[in-house]
Parts: C-alpha cells; structure tokens; sequence
C-alpha cells in the first residue's frame, strides 16, 4: 500500500492499486446529478473543478446507483479519468472524503494515485459528542469537524446548554455566565459545586462555549457547515437533568428550590415544560434538526417536592418523557436520551444498576435516596433512540434495550476498550455508538485527554466488521500510526515528518553503547537508529547540547522515567505544574536564550509535549475488585456470587493516547526493557538568529524527570 493510501482512516475494504498517477489540472470539468455531491466536492477540492451540465469529457463523475442496496457503499475508479458510484448521498460523502484524503494538490492541480477502491460501513450512526466552541475558536472547530467527516464520522451531538445568546430568554445567558464564573472561582472549583448538596450534583459542563456565549448567527455557521459535509447535527438540549441553565435563571422551577445551584426542574411543574420548550422553539428555529439530544443522564434529584412527593419515578420520569417526545413530535422531530433511568440489569460487580432505587451511603459519607424509574420503559414510545453509556457496566446491555423494543448507540463508546463487540454490536437494535469529548473542542484539549487517539479507533471499530479482542493490538497500532495524520489535519504539517531529510543538524547526547533495536514509531527507523546511537543517556542538568544553525523549528528527543500518578482530564481542572518536569533553556549566539517549558501529555502554547519512557499500548481486563467504578456513587462495592470480569478492557498506560497524539514517537527493544522516545516540535521566535546549544533544568515542584536525549533543527 502506498504512502497515500496509508493515510486513509478507516482503512477501505478492497482496494486494487494499478500503478502510476492520475493528474487533473485546475478547472478540470466534473459532472453530477446531486446538488449536495457539488457542493462537497467544490469544497473539499479547493475549486479545482469545475461542474458541468452534461457528462461527456468530464474527469470526475459523481454518480447514486439506486441499485446498490447499501446507501454508503461507494466504488471509486480512477485510471484515464474518476468515477464515483455510491448507493446514497451518504455514500457519496464517504467517497469524497476518502478521494480527498489520497488526493495531493499540485501547483498546476491535483494528482490521484491509480487505483479502485470498494468500501461500505458496519454500522450506520458514527457519532461525536461536542461542546459548542467559545466565539474565538469557531474557525478551529470547523476544521475539526472536516477532520471528523474525514474519519467517516456522520453524526454530531452539539451540547449547547444556556450559551447560545436568547432573544426570549436572556436572563438564562445571564444567569450562566455568572454560573461559570461562580464555578471557576469556586475554592474547590467546578467539582466542589457538584459536591455541595447532599448528592453528588450534575457535572457542571462550565466549558460549554468556553464558559461564554456565542450568536445564532455563529451557531448557524456551525449548522450549514455540517449541512456541507452530510453530517447529521443532532442539538442536546437537556432537560429534567443537567438543566442548570435553567434552574438558575429561574429557581421556582427546580425540584430543591433552595439550592444555590439547583440541577434539576420539578417534572410536575407545568413552567418546567413552557421555559424549556420556549428556549427549544427558540433555538430550533436556528439548527432545524430532524432530531434532538434531551439529555436525561445523572439524575439523582426525583420525587423530592410536594408536588412530586405522591408519585412513583416510573410515574415522574415516564410523564416527563412523554411531554417532551410529544412537543417534539408535533414538529416533526425524533428524540434521543442518555438511557440509563429506563434500565435495569446486574452490573459486572454483580450489584443491581440503572434506574433502581439507591438508598445508601456514596463514597463521600453522604446519605443517597433515589426512586426506581426503570418501569417507565413501559410507559414511553419505543422510537425514542437509547444513549446505552452504562455498557461499560456489564455485558448485554444493549439486549435489555432490544427487549424493551428500542434501538440504541453505545454512548460515551471507547472502541478500543469495549471487550467482545464482535459479539455485543451484533445485537440488532445496535445503530451504532457514540464517542463523548466532554471538553473545549481546541486541539490542546482534545488531545491531552487522549480523544483523537480514540477516534481514529472508534471510526474502525464502527467502520469495520471484523473487530474482535484479538484484534486490540493491530487496531491500535493503527490508530497510533495515524495519529501525525490527524494532527496534520487539525492543524497543518509539522517540519519533522519523522525522517532524516527533514532535519538539518542533529545533536545527541552521547553515552555507553547499548543494544538498542528500533520496534516501530511515528518517527522513522533512520532518526530512531541516530538517537539511539547514544545509548539514550539522558542529558544533565547544567550540561548543555551543541548546535549551530539556525531554525524555525526545534525538534527534542526525549522522555520521562514515570508519570503522573493519576490520569487526570481538563475537566478536572488540575493545577499543571505537577506535569510539567523541566524547562529547556534555548541558547543563541548573540547572548540572548528563551526557556521551553515541558510538559506531560501535551503540548501547550507555551512549551512541548513529552511521555513516560515506559509507555506501553497493551490493554488488560480489570476484574470485579479493580479499581474502574460503575459511577460516582459506587463504593467500589463487590457480590462475589454475581461478579464478573469487566466488559471493559483498561489501558495499561491510561496517557498513551495523549502522548502519541502530541508526539512522535519510537518504540526500542533495550536492555532494561521496551522504551519510548517522544520528539516535539517547537517554533523558534527567533528565526533569524542563530542557535548554539540547548540547557536543561529540573521543574522541583514536580516529582517528574524528564530525559533530553536529543535536539535537532528542522529544515
């Protein structure tokens, strides 16, 4: 397979390549039936061709076969001109995308490699869950949403929460904002407001928008551009939980009214409804989706009002439901909900989960009373599409939601975690799945918590039929190849692209010689063997490497002995500085220097990006008395007789995804064992100025080392 086929994710089916290369140049003339296939085509080609109104002489022909049974099945053809059959319009964007991404634009035009490509999907809905973008970084945010169409994804989950600016409503946007601020600033931060009552509250979202607001007008962009792409955009828009951007703006619609942060509206309150379907009308008039996200997940606060008090949760989240699907069926509109409230199954801990009755102590001392809602099934209409997030607590869940008589997606889904998929995903009520990000949709973001890692994963787990346990290994392998792709993708090539040629002086630290074998990496074997050259002896601090040049760029080799001692995500809110284990002091020849700050996991704006030496992509299957919890009020709390093994595999090293998504990096066969070495990048502001060496100095407030084996300028 060629280098360019190679950067295609998921990989196709069958692919047959002939040899050679098809040129077109600039305004080569494309023909197609379908308005949506130009479009895409003139977008994702730059312009370069140009549509005609009949078929003869054309070199690009878009065409739907009604005959082809399977509407995102697609053939692409390319020898003396492209030809592009697909069954559907959803097979034609897969297409586009796929001839997009072999595609290499030239001065003169566009060059395609020979070949024919067959593919189709497994599953038919490939998801992402998003936060809206903060005002600053919606330029960013649609090209991360071409990437995501790129990795085949065709549905996007916009949480919106009270960020879009209301012309009805605009005390909510107030009231959130200040909300954001409160949570921020508050002494423990987001998560301390979630442990202020006495159950542990809904997670505050305070990222949403970047804790801002954005315009209809910066909404509706988000809107067309999916509509560009053929991605379905599915708004959330929560209610009953997760509804602090309405409860704060209006108080005596919260089921504990006395709250200073109140979570969840009273579903026996009729202004619960006429709020919450004004600020939806308000907002479907911008999205128009043909279906709506209603939230749903972490509730924890039922039944608890006078109003609310004589009733069963059956009763209250059943008649909850069925006013919201009404409201929305009147308009035309399917809904989707996180389904953990209408389940009722024995976890892998053997302990009874999803809409039962909790009435315990939680992990945090505190007393947890909570109504059993899971009989509402019953009483709701089956073509309410489930969010399964809770089949990560046992094996079979999804055949629960088949016996009730709903088709589902796994939600919050970690492909390259979920045991026995072969198995599970062919339950028919399967559509699909779902990968949440949970964060500010920014590269740093997205990348230090390990997402891109994982949907470049998600997509071939839900792309290919094939899949299994067996199969980790190699579609991890996969993914971690992929990832310099991804990151050229979100935000251009890097200068290193992990050959010799793309430097022009490298320095190593040199050491005893060691048996030292490259195993396999993103930076190439040839850099990997000259690094390596050095016995991989970790720079001292005080000592310094010699260079002599000068760079835009500035490449480091190195790593850390460990890592930090708990995987922490931006949701979190973690101080960084226990990340960051040393700074590299860049020296120029006309007396000036500039310090680079390290720092684990990721790349800042401010520094580079490093990983643990002992970073491994093996996976392991946690038994009942590991550590991976059902949910915040689990207590870790184990019936011996019922448990099982978790339907979850565990990463061995929980920051691979992030290490390899912010850095190259190569594998080595040592004596002390398999090492990785992480390369970065990082841009010189002195361009013109030339570089003679680069220092080292140990960060004492983190017990992290970090190891500078090497430093190379990049051509």
């Amino acid at each position: 397979m060629t280098n360019i086929l190679n950067r295609l994710l998921p990989r196709p089916k069958k692919v047959e390549e002939r040899g050679g290369f098809l040129t077109l140049s600039a305004g080569a003339r494309a023909f197609t039936q379908d308005e949506f296939a130009e479009k895409l085509a003139a977008y994702l080609f730059r312009g370069n061709f140009s549509f005609a109104d009949t078929i003869e002489g054309t070199a690009l022909t878009l065409k739907i076969d009604e005959a082809i049974e399977n509407t995102e099945a697609y053939v692409i053809d390319i020898d003396k001109d492209i030809t592009v059959t697909a069954g559907g319009k959803n097979g034609i964007m897969s297409a586009l995308q796929t001839l997009k991404d072999i595609a290499e634009f030239v001065d003169d035009g566009i060059k395609f490699p020979c070949c024919c490509i067959e593919d189709a999907p497994y599953k038919p809905y490939r998801g992402v869950h998003l936060y809206l973008p903060p005002v600053y970084m919606m330029d960013e945010f649609l090209v991360l949403l071409d990437t995501l169409a790129s990795l085949k994804y065709n549905k996007i989950i916009l949480e919106i929460g009270g960020c879009v600016q209301l012309d009805r409503h605009p005390e909510i946007n107030l009231a959130w904002l200040k909300f954001c601020h409160e949570a921020h600033t508050y002494p423990t931060g987001p998560q301390g407001i979630q442990g202020s009552e006495a159950y542990w509250k809904d997670s505050t979202h305070v990222e949403i928008s970047g804790g801002g607001l954005i315009s209809k007008a910066d909404l509706r962009r988000i809107v067309d551009h999916c509509k560009l792409l053929g991605i379905e955009l599915i708004p959330e828009l929560q209610s009953l939980s997760h509804a602090y951007y309405l409860t704060l703006a209006h108080p005596e619609i919260a089921e504990r009214p006395h709250e200073r942060w109140p979570d969840h509206y009273c579903p026996s309150c009729d202004e619960s409804y006429e709020l919450y379907f004004d600020v939806a009308d308000e907002l479907l008039e911008v999205i128009k989706p043909t279906m709506v996200h209603i939230g749903h997940d972490e509730v924890r606060v039922l039944g608890e009002c006078p109003r609310c008090r004589e009733k069963s949760g059956h009763e209250l989240l059943a008649g909850d439901l069925n006013r919201i699907y009404n409201f929305y069926n009147a308009r035309g509109i399917k809904i989707m909900m996180w389904g953990e409230m209408v389940q009722n199954f024995t976890s892998w801990k053997g302990m009874p989960t999803g809409g039962v009755e909790h009435n315990h102590v939680d992990k945090y001392g505190r007393i947890y009373h909570l109504p059993p809602t899971h009989e509402s099934a019953y009483m709701i209409p089956k073509d309410i599409l489930m969010l399964d997030w809770y089949y990560s607590m046992a094996d079979g869940t999804e055949c629960e939601f088949n016996e009730k008589g709903f088709t589902e997606m796994y939600g919050n889904f970690r492909g390259s975690q979920i045991a026995n998929w072969d198995k599970r995903s062919r339950c028919p009520n399967v559509m699909g799945a779902e990968v949440s990000t949970w964060c500010i949709p920014s590269e740093y973001e997205i990348g230090f918590n390990g997402w891109f890692y994982e949907l470049a994963f998600s997509a071939m787990v839900l792309w290919h039929d094939d899949f299994c346990d067996a199969k980790r290994g190699e579609y991890s392998r996969t993914a971690e190849e992929y990832m310099p792709v991804i990151m050229e993708k979100i935000s251009g090539a890097r200068a290193f692209d992990g050959t010799l040629d793309s430097l022009a002086e490298l320095t190593v630290n040199n050491g005893e010689a060691k048996d030292i074998t490259y195993r396999y990496g993103t930076i190439g074997e040839d850099v990997a063997a000259a690094v390596a050259k050095g016995g991989l002896t970790p720079l001292k601090e005080g000592e310094k490497l010699q260079l002599n040049g000068e760079a835009k760029k500035i490449v480091f080799f190195h790593a850390t002995t460990g890592q930090p001692k708990d995987r922490l995500t931006t949701w979190a809110f973690m101080d960084k500085r226990p990340r960051i284990p040393a700074r590299y002091v860049v020296d120029y020849e006309d007396g000036m220097c500039k310090t680079v700050m390290v720092e684990f996991g990721a790349a800042g704006h401010y520094g580079i990006a490093v990983g643990d030496m002992n970073s491994t992509d093996a996976y392991v299957r946690p038994d009942a008395h590991g550590n991976m919890l059902n949910d915040i009020d689990d207590a870790n709390v184990v019936d011996e007789e019922k448990a099982t093994l978790s339907p979850m595999y565990a990463p061995v090293d929980n920051w691979r995804g992030a290490e390899i998504y912010s850095c190259r990096f190569a594998e080595f066969d040592t004596p002390d064992g398999i090492r990785t070495v992480y390369s970065c990048e990082w841009e010189n502001p002195y361009p013109g100025h030339k570089i003679t060496g680069v220092r080292f100095v140990n960060e004492p407030f983190s017990h992290l080392e970090a190891q500078l084996y090497a430093v190379a300028l990049a051509k």
